[in-house]
């Protein structure tokens, strides 16, 4: 921008100013500069990919500068060539290199890529580099390829070759001396100690008829030596034990042993335990035995009858199952068959019941099974007829008309059938006779019938005998004599008012309760009208239970009635007055049953545990339900609760079985109580109950369940190994061993690491830990798998995913791409001394690893020779001129520029920029003296290894000083003891034994050998003894014998035998 005046030539002149603003336009005429990577020197290795780089790896960053403005500033980078273009790309805008596959093994080692700069401008300008990446993992295998990789020629001084190589040779002397010198005193240390233990005295001198290997010569004894060995020997040496007293062993040099090998069996049975199983009633079985049989009389085979092999009951556990608290019968159950357990008396357990037998039920478990078994008992005629009494005495009117009746008590037979009473015989029979009448209850009803009139005066007292008997075998009787007395006319004899009677009577009526009351009459007066009443020829149980009063005829309980026992009684009540007439009426007594019987239950088998993968219909129990009434007061109705998933099932009359109805849970619920009710049908209705408990035992039927499947978590990097990141858990609702969840890691590799190298889970209670420390630089991200599983049989699992994000922190400083501060101070940037203000110096460029604001940069000048000449951008770390430059502005500029990242602590790197403020480089030269390389490093390096190589040789010459004094040394002692002229004093060691004494070893010598039991061959093979077969031992000495080991030792060879010299 400038003024322009315009003027006039009048007086005054006249004149005008305009203002000219020149406008430069911005050409495209600066290419990009590429700044990073540097290019001067010929080729170079940028960067090393390692070959478990993985997609998307940063390889290196190009940056470039286009000091033009605008658009033509803007930059596009291009990949031109590369060796493997399938293998790396570039960003369009950011000039990043980076992998786009997986690095791989057959990847070129020499990768070469060109890249383009270009601008926006038009025409477009541009700039080449070229990248040389090494792909491998070391740096000697990057050497092997790229020969123009090599280090500056200052570091491969022959002065600094040739130090090291003298160093490294003395010092392997050095080390290698004193390694022998160690040796040698360690082996001499070691002979010192065998010697020292073995107690052997020294024998300068061998005494007369001492016989070594070379003498001719058998040993006059033959000793065995037992060798043993057992199976569990945990190592292959052969260890001889102590000697004990003698010191003189003797070995045969061609004498072989052999160890037998014992090995040891092991068995292991395993019975698994069966479910307990229930079966419905297969069969009936039914059996006749007489009675009075001896116990252990064979009743019947069971196994065969029903079916059943020997082997079933027995795993059945057959048992017999009795209502009463007697039984008769036991089950052999090695032979299948009943027996006697206990004498039967039929007429104790039936009585005049016919036919007389008795039930009891055979149970099998595992499956259950229930058989009825009936036993009849036959009668035998074992009881003779018997009269209530020795003898009857009758009197008899004379007056008694022909025809008469006199009743007589009948005799008693426990027996039934034929053994029963069969027939009555009544001798003499001159004027009477006998009949015989059958009553409805099956008793006898026995009169005397008058044939011929008896006359008192003739004959006053009759005599006869009645006999009854049975028709058993044998034939048993029984008999009572009779005395009738004839007596004077009576001649009306009472009369019933009825022939029969019939009455009802409640069953446990209390005794003295009136049953009916018998009347009769007698047309006589005085004492032969008065009538008595008598209760004849009756039962002997309905003797007990009831009563008649003599005079007034009442008839009254006097016992205990009961239903189930006896349902009708018939009662013969006789009327007699104080002659000799009477008459009988009968009196029929019906007991009314009532509902004083409680119905009971029994578990005839049952479990308490039942599994929960049972199917419906499973059985639990069998149980026996009876009441001992009759009718609808003996019937009975059983039932369960019914918020249970069980039913009970009606199997046989009076058996019912519980089972499932539905599937069970123990997860849902873990027990019932089940309660049976059994109630009858009597009125009040009477109920009994019985509360049984049922577990449900656990099946491995619900797997682990985590909180949720998928899990995540951030976990800073940086991180210490052991880092506790987070917990997960999972549940089972199984109980037990079925519920102990463990949690497992599933291997996986993650960017080509296995995950269990980055976290661990616990086992026990899922918690996870990091195994090493995290760099977000190098994985930002992974997820894993964890398996929880269960220890039930089979195992059940379930799977959680976890994500690990990991979070950056900012622990990586900047780093300056450019300028490059290797090798120490430089001419960077040339500024002329007309640069004018805002002048484009150099731009410094750094990249941060970091992440998000940790990898936002700023720059600031820290130190600088003219603070007022330059300035750097905050953001873009363009140095700039802020002024004009003059001839007063020092040459020599040092900048000292300060990149921080935006991190939390904040982290910087310094860079030091040289910038000479000239306009040609003898002016440059003239003031940067100090421009070159620095070389205190290598005069360091060359000192420190002059002075390492001095001490080094100093201490191995006097090591070698020493060795050889000591030599001479002892050298020279040696020869003053050899011309001693010293006398060998010859020594015998006590109780020393020559080959050619005759005798026996005094002691007895055990020689533990052990060997593996994986030895091949089992024989131990004594060698030869060498060149001497006598070994001499102080009897004193405690110690074993030394095994001596050959080159190759053939303890290394195991299919070779053990050999010991």
């Amino acid at each position: 921008m400038f003024v322009i005046k315009a003027q006039d030539g009048g007086s005054p002149p006249l004149s005008s100013i305009v203002t000219v603003k020149i406008l430069i336009q911005d050409q495209n005429d600066n290419p990009p500069q590429v700044l990073y990577p540097v290019q001067t020197g010929g080729s170079l290795v940028a960067e090393m990919v390692p070959r478990s780089a993985d997609v998307g790896y940063l390889v290196t960053k190009v940056v470039a500068v286009d000091v033009d403005s605008g658009q033509n500033a803007w930059l596009s980078y291009k990949l031109q060539k590369a060796t493997d273009r399938a293998l790396f790309e570039v960003g369009l805008q950011n000039g990043e290199i980076r992998t786009i596959r997986q690095v791989t093994d057959k990847d070129a080692v020499k990768q070469r890529l060109t890249v383009i700069v270009e601008d926006n401008g038009h025409p477009l300008r541009s700039a080449t580099v070229i990248v040389n990446v090494a792909v491998a993992d070391s740096f000697p295998e990057v050497l092997s390829e790229f020969t123009d990789f090599t280090h500056d020629k200052e570091y491969n001084d022959n002065l600094t070759f040739y130090l090291v190589l003298a160093l490294a040779v003395v010092s392997f002397l050095f080390i290698t001396c004193l390694v022998v010198i160690i040796s040698v005193k360690i082996y001499r240390w070691r002979q010192s100690r065998i010697l020292y233990h073995s107690n052997l005295p020294v024998i300068p001198y061998y005494p007369p008829r001492y016989s070594d290997t070379l003498g001719t010569g058998t040993l006059q004894h033959v000793y065995n030596y037992e060798v043993c060995r057992t199976t569990d020997s945990r190592k292959s040496d052969c260890k001889f034990g102590r000697a004990g007293s003698q010191n003189v062993l003797i070995m045969d040099p061609s004498s072989t042993g052999t160890m037998q090998r014992i090995q040891s069996e092991k068995s292991i049975l395993d019975e698994p335990d069966s479910p307990l199983e229930l079966s419905s009633v297969t069969g009936q079985a039914r059996y006749s035995v007489p009675e009075e049989q001896a116990e252990g009389s064979f009743v019947g085979n069971i196994a065969r009858d029903l079916g059943l092999d020997v082997a079933r009951l027995i795993s059945g556990k057959a048992r017999i199952i009795t209502k009463g608290s007697r039984q008769y019968v036991d089950l052999n159950r090695d032979k299948g068959t009943l027996v006697i357990k206990e004498r039967i008396d039929r007429e104790e357990l039936c009585g005049k019941t016919t036919p007389c037998s008795f039930s009891f039920e055979v149970i099998l478990e595992n499956p259950i099974q229930l058989h009825r078994v009936t036993v009849e008992v036959i009668d035998i005629n074992d009881n003779s007829p018997s009269f209530p009494k020795d003898e009857i005495n009758l009197k008899i009117v004379e007056s008694v008309a022909s025809g008469s009746r006199f009743g007589l008590e009948s005799a008693d037979d426990p027996d039934v059938g034929m053994n029963d009473i069969q027939k009555y015989l009544l001798k003499p029979s001159h004027h009477f006779k006998l009949e015989v009448q059958s009553q409805p209850d099956g008793a006898k009803l026995i009169e005397m019938v008058l044939q011929n009139p008896l006359d008192r005066e003739k004959e006053e007292t009759h005599t006869l005998v009645l006999i009854a008997s049975d028709a058993g075998e044998p034939h048993r009787s029984g008999t009572v004599r009779i005395h009738i007395t004839v007596l004077d006319a009576n001649d009306n004899a009472p009369v019933c008012s009825q022939p029969v009677y019939k009455a009802d009577v409640q069953e446990n009526s209390p005794e003295g309760t009136v049953v009916t009351t018998v009347s009769a009459s007698d047309a006589d007066k005085g004492v032969n009208g008065e009538v008595t009443f008598s209760i004849a020829h009756v039962a002997r149980e309905a003797k007990h239970l009831f009563e008649v009063n003599a005079k007034t005829g009442e008839i009254k309980v006097a016992g205990k009635l009961d239903f189930e026992k006896s349902q009708t009684y018939q009662l013969n009540v006789k009327t007699s007055d104080h002659g000799a007439h009477s008459d009988t009426c009968k009196v029929v007594i019906q007991i009314i049953d009532e509902n004083d019987n409680v119905p009971t239950i029994q578990l005839m088998s049952f479990s308490n545990s039942i599994s929960e993968d049972s199917p419906p219909g499973t059985t639990i129990a069998v149980l026996n339900v009876d009441d001992e009434d009759s009718d609808g007061n003996g019937v009975v109705k059983c039932s369960i609760n019914s918020d249970i998933p069980f039913k009970i099932e009606s199997s046989l009359t009076g058996y019912y079985t519980i089972v499932t109805e539905d599937v069970l849970d123990r997860e849902s619920i873990s027990e019932y109580n089940i309660t049976i009710t059994v109630s009858d049908q009597g009125s009040p209705p009477l109920t009994s109950s019985k509360n049984i408990n049922v577990k449900v035992s656990d099946v491995n039927d619900s797997p682990p369940k985590f909180d949720q499947s998928e899990y995540s978590k951030t976990v800073p990097e940086n991180n210490s190994p052991g880092f506790s990141v987070f917990t997960i858990s999972a549940k089972d609702a199984d109980w037990g061993q079925n519920a102990r969840v463990s949690y497992f890691l599933e291997e996986k590799e993650i960017h080509g690491v296995a995950v269990s190298s980055l976290v661990s889970v616990n086992s026990e209670n899922g918690v996870i830990h990091a195994v090493r420390s995290f760099d977000y630089e190098q994985i930002k991200w992974f997820e894993f798998n964890v398996t929880a599983r269960d220890a039930g049989s089979p195992p059940l699992s379930s799977v959680a995913t976890v994500r690990i994000l990991i979070q950056d922190q900012n622990d990586n400083p900047p780093q300056v791409l450019y300028p490059d501060q290797t090798g120490g101070s430089l001419v960077a940037e040339m500024v002329p001394r007309s640069a004018d203000v805002g002048y484009l110096v150099t731009k410094v460029v750094a990249v941060d690893v970091d992440s998000g604001q940790n990898s936002w940069l700023s720059y600031k000048l820290q130190k600088a020779t003219d603070r007022a000449l330059f300035e750097v951008g905050l953001q873009n770390g363009e140095i700039r001129t802020i002024r004009q430059v003059t001839d007063k502005d020092a040459v020599k500029q040092r900048l000292t520029v300060i990149v921080e990242d935006n991190g939390q602590p904040s982290r910087s790197a310094t860079v030091i920029v040289n910038v000479a403020v000239a306009d040609s480089f003898p002016e440059v030269l003239s003031e940067f003296t100090d421009f070159t390389h620095d070389k205190d490093y290598n005069d360091n390096l060359t000192f420190y290894l002059v002075l390492a190589l001095a001490v080094v040789s100093f201490l191995f010459i006097t090591c070698l000083v020493v060795i050889i004094s000591v030599k001479i040394y002892r050298w020279r002692q040696s020869r003053i003891l050899y011309h001693s002229n010293l006398p060998v004093i010859p020594y015998y060691p006590p109780r020393y034994s020559d080959t050619l004494g005759t005798g026996t070893l005094q002691h007895v010598y055990n020689y533990e050998v052990c060997r593996t039991t994986d030895s091949r061959k089992s024989d131990c093979k004594f060698g030869r003894a060498g060149s001497q077969n006598v070994l001499i031992m102080d009897p004193s000495s405690t110690g074993t014998m030394q095994r001596i080991q050959s080159e190759k030792s053939i303890l290394d060879e195991p299919d070779s035998p053990l050999e010991v010299s």
